[in-house]
Order: C-alpha cells, then structure tokens, then sequence
C-alpha cells in the first residue's frame, strides 16, 4: 500500500462489526506495536458466531502491516513447520481453529516474547541453522480457543456480532472498498507512529503488568487520539479480565470452584 499524507486510520472502522467498540483502541495499537522492532505484540485472539467477519478482519490488518498471497494461515500439526511458517512472517494470523494444545499455546507465548531457535541445516552433520523469532500472532474461531492463562495474559480478545442479512455484501465490493481507503489508513497509522514514538517518553512507567510495551504504547496512542490519560489501561484491564474469565468457562473445574465461591458469599 501507497500511504496518503494526512490519511484518517479511523476509517478501518468501516470495516469492522465489535461487539465492545471500546476495544478498537486495542486495534489501533496492535498496529503501531506491528510497525514496532523489539517489542512484544499481544497475541490478537478474534471469536464470533457464523457469518461475524472474523476471518475477513484479520485479512485486512495482514494487508496493511504485512501483505501476502497467503493472508490467513493454517495452523501445521508440526512443530518445525511451525516456527518455520512464523519466521517467514512478521504477521501470522491462523484461520478457523478448534483447539490449541498446551505445546503449541507454550510456543506462542515464546513467540511473542521472543526467543531462539536451533536446527541442524539440511546436508550437514554438524552445522546449525539459527533463527531469532519474534513475532505478530493472531487466532480466530467460534469460540476463544486459548485456555492456557500465560497465553491469555499476552493476548487481547476481540469478539466480532454477526452480520445482519440486510447489510451483509459482496466479499469483493468490500475489498474494491478497501482498495480506495488503505492508502488512507496506512498514511494514517504511519502519522499516528510518529506521534506515538514522539509521545512515549512522557508516559508514566508505573504498575505495568505483562505486555508492558504494549500497555505504554496504547496510552501513548491513546492520547494521540485525544483520549484522557489512563482510559487505555481501563479498557485494557477490562479486556485481560474478560480474557481470564474466557479461561476459566474452559476449565470446568475451575468454573465449578467459582460458581461454588460465588454461592458461600
């Protein structure tokens, strides 16, 4: 994409359906932090009923920050595939999935965090083959598929409404829509960065939790975005809570520990 000077980033909303449209805060700054070196990206969890665009917004962040052929992913049974698949993409979003094991969820999280990768190349006894990975993940499913709360407490959980029958469109009228309005978005992320890198140094650094980069890039771009001070920690608390409360209806047990808490009060 061609970025236009003075373009307006707000017009992804067009082509978004959040159910918490407060939540597009966590959008606007899983983009700058893509745009980002050497900083840890949350995890983007989307889930939503049948017919909730799911798929088609991941589509539309990969196109801006990291176009490819291949937009969305299917998540490989192998684990070297895996970090192999990642490597090769600053942005990988996986498409329609089920389920996520406890091996692949501890992955994702070094992922995010960052680490080292050895393997021994290929027609070679001795020789490693070494990569650095780092990198932008995203889910999307009917339903939050991650359980595992190390991944949650990297992640933000988007949840997309069904489309209604009267406004859904053709996928390719929405995409020559996009088409005219990308160069705009993209122009106008790349101002809302430069505001944002110019801004960090007067974000107080104090009661950071996990994600701390991303927490002060989103009150950074928060405030570029004329919000108050400290409304993008409220909305992303209340975020992560969600996120912690999606873990525990998949844990029966300790959904049975909470309901049974809630009771003796």
């Amino acid at each position: 994409v061609e970025p236009i000077l003075g373009g307006d980033i707000k017009l992804i909303e067009k082509y978004t359906n959040l159910v918490n449209k407060e939540y597009l805060i966590l959008l606007y700054t899983l983009l700058v932090t893509t745009l980002l070196s050497n900083i840890q990206v949350p995890c983007l969890l989307v889930h939503g009923q049948q017919g909730s665009s799911k798929t088609t917004l991941l589509k539309l962040i990969r196109d801006l920050v990291d176009p490819s052929v291949t937009s969305v992913l299917d998540f490989p049974k192998n684990k070297a595939d895996l970090i192999q698949m990642i490597d090769h993409n600053r942005v990988s979003f996986f498409d329609n999935l089920t389920s996520l094991s406890h091996n692949n969820s501890d992955l994702l999280c070094r992922v995010i965090t960052g680490f080292s990768s050895s393997a021994r190349k290929l027609y070679s006894d001795d020789d490693d083959f070494l990569r650095s990975i780092q990198s932008v993940i995203g889910l999307n499913g009917i339903v939050n598929v991650v359980g595992r709360p190390d991944l949650l407490e990297r992640s933000i959980i988007i949840e997309c409404a069904p489309i209604k029958m009267s406004n859904r469109r053709p996928e390719n009228d929405i995409w020559d829509e996009f088409r005219i309005d990308s160069p705009k978005i993209f122009g106008g992320l790349l101002d809302l960065t430069v505001k944002v890198l110019n801004k960090l140094p007067e974000i107080e650094k104090t009661n950071l939790r996990r994600m701390a980069d991303y927490t002060l890039v989103g009150e950074a771009t928060a405030q570029c975005m004329e919000m108050e001070a400290g409304e993008f920690r409220r909305i992303y608390e209340l975020n992560i809570a969600e996120a912690n409360q999606s873990g525990i209806e998949q844990e029966k047990l300790a959904e049975t520990v909470v309901i049974w808490m809630d009771e003796i009060k």
